[in-house]
C-alpha cells in the first residue's frame, strides 16, 4: 500500500512540473523503480497466493477485468 502511496505523491508532483526539467526527469526514474520492484513483488509473493486461493474461473474473469480497464485507459 505504500508503494501505491508513492506512485500518487510522484505522479502528482510530475504532474505540477515541466518535461524538460531535470526535476522531472529524476523523479520519473524514481517512479519507474518503485513501479519495477512493485512488480516483481507482486510476480514472486502476491500473484502465486491469489492462484492458490481462486479458482481457475475467477482467474479468467480478473484478467478479463484489467484487460477491459487497460483498454480503456489506452483510450
Amino acid at each position: 500500500m505504500q508503494e501505491h502511496h508513492i506512485d500518487r505523491i510522484l505522479l502528482d508532483e510530475l504532474m505540477a512540473l515541466d518535461v524538460d526539467d531535470e526535476i522531472f526527469i529524476a523523479k520519473a526514474k524514481v517512479l519507474r523503480e518503485v513501479n519495477n520492484h512493485h512488480l516483481k513483488v507482486e510476480e514472486k509473493e502476491h500473484f502465486p497466493r491469489l492462484e492458490s486461493l481462486a479458482s481457475e474461473e475467477e482467474l479468467d474473469t480478473l484478467f478479463q477485468a484489467y484487460e477491459s480497464a487497460e483498454h480503456e485507459i489506452k483510450e
